[in-house]
């Protein structure tokens, strides 16, 4: 038996490592992605077979299982053999986080302890291959790496199933299935379903805007009507239009000369948007297609494609020759003015940013600079979407060396009679990256901003003539396309209100990474959750259904300085571990720490407990033993209603409300024991008071109990 292997992830990866180094670091060995599995709740603790809404978090850590499945089976079975003789093990599998769980979990459920060197590489083609296994490190040096990938499939497996099973027990209630929770996918539905409501209940506005032609000396253009608000009455616009009629005055004009630096490198979430807006792909296709580029047998033309940032190492400035003289040899980009000397930009507003890349795993998705040369005999074996794709990634290559766009900016402005008339137009200097993109006009360029303005002097007489009043109307926002979901995926911190959550998500890059967000948007349709609408997403009714159960519709009025209400629906980004934390709060204190992975950084225990009191008359009213989530729980559940407010209106949490209201307000239902329901054991409230509660807790009609108590 040989004493040392080489660890692959794939079968594909195999190959390409044999081709470029043979046997010289021993037998090449494939896995089939993750081998291994958690073991099930129930496998840990037997008790917790029974489903029942608790916290699934086991004294250690879920232990790791082989994967059923005959062929990863036989490959783990091989690798297994290997690890007995060999005294060093070369880890080759993928280079990010999930790469190094795959590989790693392997070596510590067989407590392998010999040596084990970690192989790094963002393109597959020989030399780079060769080059990633002569400057290869120990494997020590990404503990972290590994911690992190530990930790982020240990945190999965309690909030999901936790979550899961508390949400179907406690919400699910008289129906049937399991209500899902999932740590990304539960808000990425939360945000379409949220879009989805946002243009339902969209109010158009109708208002009114007035133009006009304005003459000069050098010819004809179109002013329009500028004021600070807009008109939303006719009579107003008319007025605007009498003024304008047949006006003559001096123009104000302002000439400016500005530059636009090029767009920056591609990364995965933003090259399937601009796949999605261009071609309509979906984002898994995207994915699919840059997978093909980067380990196709034959091709092998771009980086590592799972990208998650958008600057390259400055190491990479010196392989910038190499990449544009090979680009240049094809017929669409030989006709690219790529100038000389290169321009080269550092810095964050560049592309060669080395502190760009803290704690980034790849660097932008960029042509391989190993087989940019063979891009003539590569380029016929190419599908046309694979030439699609490489062809947005190496114009982005090529733009980002190129000058700055120059253009003329021209902004003229009228006082007629106290009315503000504008117009602004923009003459390109030189079109420097723009030509790159010779089809391509922005979107801040389409319309009046993008008319030819005649030559203009400032002071010159105008006369404008023919105003007239152009009837508009508010539109709600866009429904989501895969790519702009992922965009909001990966921004997600827009959704939270809570300044110490916001700032966590923009330093996780939002919800999922870039390898799993497509595989989230793709499990959400094969679940019926979200369906297809065009190039639009939009949620199913079983979808819309879900997220109504789930978090009961509820909202909870803002009162902020001056005591201005703002009412608005909140998305259950980081409400639903609240409500858990009626139950959870008395067994675990530390439930922060089984939270982490959601974005919950603050000890909610704790935070609590200082914070917040247990109103008296509420809990008199809410003595019932369905409201504990923990059988023969005391009924004082720390419901923790806020009283911030100077009058001390009681202001509930809408997570909190949603556990209350579930007990209060659910399905009456035959119960064991002979009881009919939730109500019959209600203690007497009468219907009036039942009322001044519900007006109290600031609820939205629900399904809630009508009839005296």
């Amino acid at each position: 038996m040989a004493d040392q292997i080489v660890i692959t992830e794939k079968t594909s990866q195999a190959k390409d490592i044999r081709a470029a180094v043979g046997s010289r670091y021993g037998d090449i060995l494939p896995a089939e992605g993750h081998l291994f599995d958690l073991l099930e709740p129930e496998d840990v603790v037997p008790a917790w077979k029974r489903w029942s809404p608790i916290l699934l978090r086991p004294e250690g850590l879920y232990g790791t299982r082989p994967v059923e499945g005959r062929n990863k089976a036989v490959k783990l079975k091989a690798i297994r053999e290997a690890l007995r003789s060999a005294k060093r093990v070369w880890l080759a599998t993928d280079c990010d986080r999930e790469g190094q769980l795959i590989g790693q979990e392997i070596l510590d459920h067989y407590e392998y302890r010999g040596q084990i060197m970690r192989v790094l590489f963002t393109a597959q083609d020989s030399q780079t291959i060769r080059d990633a296994f002569a400057r290869a490190k120990p494997n020590s040096e990404y503990a972290s790496l590994y911690a992190a990938a530990v930790a982020r499939r240990q945190a999965d497996q309690i909030y999901n199933l936790s979550l899961t099973r508390t949400a179907t027990v406690i919400l699910g209630r008289g129906a049937r299935g399991v209500i899902g929770v999932g740590r990304v996918k539960t808000p990425t539905l939360a945000i379409v379903c949220k879009r989805e409501l946002e243009i339902r209940n969209f109010v158009p506005l109708a208002y009114f805007e007035v133009v006009a032609t304005a003459n000069v000396a050098g010819g004809q253009f179109r002013m329009r009507h500028a004021p600070q608000e807009r008109i939303v009455r006719r009579e107003l616009a008319q007025e605007v239009v009498n003024a304008a009629r047949g006006f003559e005055g001096p123009l104000g004009v302002r000439v400016e000369e500005k530059g636009q630096g090029p767009p920056k490198l591609h990364d995965l979430p933003s090259l399937q948007k601009f796949c999605s807006s261009r071609f309509g792909w979906p984002a898994a296709k995207t994915l699919e297609v840059a997978q093909e580029l980067y380990d196709g047998q034959g091709k092998k033309i771009i980086t590592y494609p799972r990208a998650e940032v958008r600057y390259l190492p400055e190491s990479l400035i010196k392989d910038v020759p190499r990449i544009v003289a090979g680009l240049r040899v094809g017929k669409s980009f030989s006709a690219i003015p790529v100038p000389e000397p290169l321009v080269i930009r550092k810095g964050a507003r560049g592309s060669f940013y080395d502190k760009g890349l803290e704690g980034a795993s790849h660097h932008a998705v960029i042509p391989n600079v190993d087989t940019v040369d063979e891009l003539r005999e590569v380029w016929p074996r190419l599908s046309i979407d694979e030439k699609k794709l490489f062809d947005v990634i190496a114009r982005a290559y090529l733009a980002a060396i190129m000058p700055d766009f120059r253009y003329r900016q021209t902004n003229a402005t009228l006082d007629v009679r106290g009315f503000a008339f504008r117009a602004a137009g923009r003459q390109p200097i030189e079109l420097g990256w723009r030509a790159a993109f010779p089809d391509w006009q922005p979107a801040d360029e389409k319309g009046e901003d993008a008319q030819l303005l005649p030559a203009l002097r400032n002071g010159e007489i105008t006369q404008l003539e023919n105003p007239t009043i152009e009837d508009k109307e508010t539109r709600p926002p866009p429904r989501y396309n895969e790519g702009t979901l992922i965009d909001a995926m990966q921004n997600a911190w827009r959704f939270v209100d809570n300044e110490v959550l916001r700032e966590r998500l923009k330093e996780a890059r939002g919800i999922g990474t870039p390898a799993t967000r497509a595989e989230i948007i793709g499990g959400l349709k094969k679940q019926g959750f979200l369906i297809a609408q065009g190039k639009n997403i939009v949620p199913s009714t079983h979808g819309e259904n879900y997220e109504d159960r789930r978090t009961l519709s509820l909202r909870r009025d803002h009162l902020r300085g001056g005591g201005r209400s703002r009412c608005a629906p909140h998305l259950p980004l980081h409400r639903l571990p609240d409500a858990l934390w009626v139950g959870f709060s008395h067994e675990h204190p530390g439930i922060r720490r089984a939270f982490c992975a959601s974005g919950r950084t603050e000890d909610l225990y704790q935070d609590r407990r200082k914070r917040q009191q247990t109103p008296p008359r509420l809990l008199r009213h809410l003595r019932h033993p369905d409201l504990c989530l923990r059988s023969g729980q005391s009924a004082d559940l720390r419901l923790a209603r806020r009283y911030d407010h100077p009058a001390r209106r009681l202001r509930p949490a809408a997570a909190d409300l949603a556990a209350v209201c579930t007990a209060l307000g659910g399905c009456a239902r035959p119960r064991p024991g002979g009881r009919e329901g939730l109500n019959s054991s209600l203690p007497g409230i009468g219907e009036q008071r039942w009322k001044n509660l519900r007006s109290e807790l600031r609820l939205l009609p629900m399904s809630l109990p009508s009839k005296k108590l």
